[in-house]
């Protein structure tokens, strides 16, 4: 297993020996004007006391597997899973997981990492270069919504400093609390993490480099 990968499984095993406090009701971010008067209210009201939350990577949707030695018949492998690849990650919601694909028979720090979408007709998508790129694709917003990095729309969304999500882009994955907020920073920070400067050329110039190597299931 290689470096950057132990790396992310240490900062998630010190994650699960230590807990954040803090209280939701303060987090405006990612809220329409709904949710934040009913945010609000409740807070004045007294039922929204500040709550101490073990922080895990898979709040932002990157649960990562202890291993890169599964197999197809192993959990996070699904019916439309490329069978070039090992899967290390899963975002907890339609089934989206993300794997390195493997080149020659190998998985290293230079193999691609690909997200794979059940939910939208199992199609895959060549999400990054390497796993630190892949990284910096989600360091702003999380790995969650990668499930719609389809919708082009959307795309533009993972690097942009100022967009705060509607009610339904929320629902999509773009969701920010204060503990994701602050998960993600620690990883920008600790990482060295720099969000795609254009999403939409990046994964086109990804697909044109590595897509052909996809190899899917019968």
């Amino acid at each position: 297993m290689f470096a950057l990968y132990e790396k992310l499984l240490a900062i998630e095993r010190s994650m699960a020996t230590r807990s954040a406090v803090f209280d939701p009701a303060e987090s405006s971010i990612g809220q329409n004007a709904r949710q934040w008067f009913f945010s609000t209210l409740s807070r004045n009201l007294g039922l929204t006391p500040a709550i101490q939350t073990k922080l895990s990577l898979a709040d932002i949707g990157l649960g990562l597997f202890e291993t890169l030695d599964g197999d197809p018949s192993e959990e996070g492998y699904y019916w439309c899973t490329p069978t070039n690849c090992r899967v290390f990650a899963y975002t907890g919601g339609g089934g989206t997981h993300f794997s390195f694909l493997s080149l020659g028979g190998i998985v290293d720090e230079t193999s691609p990492v690909i997200a794979t979408l059940p939910s939208d007709l199992g199609c895959t998508v060549v999400v990054g270069e390497n796993l630190l790129d892949f990284l910096c694709l989600g360091c702003l917003r999380g790995f969650y919504c990668i499930e719609q990095i389809n919708h082009k729309p959307y795309q533009a969304f993972f690097n942009s400093q100022t967009f705060r999500p509607t009610e339904k882009q929320a629902r999509s994955g773009f969701e920010t609390n204060a503990a994701k907020e602050a998960i993600l920073g620690y990883i920008r920070h600790n990482l060295n993490l720099k969000p795609w400067s254009d999403v939409s050329e990046r994964l086109a110039y990804l697909d044109e480099k590595y897509g052909e190597f996809i190899e899917y299931p019968p």
